[in-house]
């Protein structure tokens, strides 16, 4: 429960900061820039008004976190909170108070295709912050991670802490005076996002009470609406070189992938869920993925599978049963469409101890989606970024 409540904290801190997504117009409009912010309360159109805060992204690159003060200095220590050294009406926040706990602080940089990263970066020493701790902390982390948020936890036995990192990808709108930051990723209803909808004006030193917030309550439209429950979306996965893989390095790949495509989580195009929707939606586009051969897949403590272009791969079937079993009797569970083409049993792979099945039908592939049409939801979309391959499927 300490873990969970810990990387609950840090989730809670940084979720007003992630939220920019831009080019070196941008880093230089927001450098040097402190704002006053309050974010949405989720899905209801109003002001959370315990999520106020003041927000800076100085030039360097780090960003600070401040809370008002009920009065000059007086901040709610119990909570972990203390004053700020140069202006008592502020707070700063520290994660329970103890000086066994190190705050290394937190970073924003935009990224090549205009994401904008925010990280936030702190090590745990001293009792109860012990090896055990950690591994509730990295577990715990590995759950929590969404579309738009990427946890990573480890042990350093030399020092004896827990280092954590915590990345954040999000958007922004930037405009006279104000600032609106939302995830990168859409949002189903009824779901959540460990990224709050933050609406912000520029912080020139005014206290709370003489902050109008009516600013911030017309910059709530400008918060994207969530996805309709039930709408079909883009559910996606993280896929690596299946070579060597175990669950460990899949772990440690996910942990420092490079980021979601912005499309995942968003409806699909209206029309290619229904029953056999045709390979229409194709375009005559040079392809983008990886070369047909190469096996891309995942690994857990059950073993590791994985896909080519004419192949799927796995640790199961074993070599038993391999050569016994088709496409159709491994995914037994699928409502297969009727007039299948003939599936073709697997050959077991004595030097890679895995088993490679044929897929009865052929890969149809432009730059963004895949189309193969003996399943029963033909399409996926995919991003390659040559280390990851991002597959799309749509949801049910």
């Amino acid at each position: 429960m300490k873990a969970n409540a810990t990387l609950m904290t840090i989730l809670m801190i940084t979720t007003a900061l992630a939220g920019c997504a831009g080019d070196e117009s941008i880093s230089e409009e927001l450098g040097g820039t402190t704002w006053v912010t309050i974010e949405e309360s989720p899905e209801s159109g109003f002001l959370d008004w315990t999520s106020i805060s003041v927000i800076t992204f100085n030039e360097d690159g780090t960003l600070e976190e401040a809370y008002f003060a009920d009065g000059p200095n007086e901040c709610h220590e119990e909570l972990g909170l203390v004053p700020n050294e140069e202006d008592p009406n502020l707070c700063f926040m520290t994660m329970d108070g103890s000086d066994d706990t190190s705050k290394d602080g937190m970073t924003w940089d935009i990224t090549e295709d205009g994401a904008l990263i925010v990280t936030q970066s702190m090590s745990f020493t001293g009792d109860g912050f012990d090896e055990n701790f950690c591994d509730e902390m990295r577990e715990y982390g590995f759950d929590t991670n969404d579309y738009s948020t990427t946890a990573v936890v480890s042990w350093d036995g030399e020092n004896v802490t827990c280092d954590i990192s915590l990345r954040q990808w999000g958007k922004h709108i930037l405009g006279d005076g104000t600032l609106v930051t939302h995830p990168l990723h859409r949002v189903t209803e009824g779901n959540s996002s460990n990224i709050a909808c933050t609406l912000g004006i520029p912080w020139t030193g005014q206290d709370q009470a003489s902050i109008g917030w009516h600013v911030h309550e017309e910059l709530l439209s400008l918060c994207p609406e969530p996805v309709p429950m039930g709408t079909a979306v883009w559910e996606c996965r993280i896929e690596v070189p299946l070579n060597g893989l175990n669950a460990e390095s899949y772990r440690e790949a996910v942990e420092q992938h490079p980021g979601y495509p912005e499309w995942c989580g968003s409806p699909v195009p209206a029309g290619m869920d229904v029953d056999n929707p045709g390979s229409n939606f194709l375009d005559d586009s040079e392809p983008r993925i990886s070369p047909a051969d190469d096996v891309y897949g995942s690994a857990d403590e059950w073993g590791k599978w994985g896909r080519n272009e004419t192949h799927f791969v796995g640790s199961w079937p074993g070599p038993e049963e391999c050569n016994t079993m088709t496409i159709y009797d491994i995914f037994n569970w699928i409502d297969w469409p009727d007039n299948q083409p003939e599936g073709e049993v697997g050959q077991w792979d004595e030097e890679a101890s895995l088993c490679a099945t044929p897929v009865p039908c052929e890969s149809e592939i432009d730059s963004r989606f895949i189309y193969e049409g003996c399943w029963p939801s033909p399409y996926a979309q995919y991003h390659w970024t040559g280390n990851y391959l991002y597959i799309g499927q749509i949801s049910e």
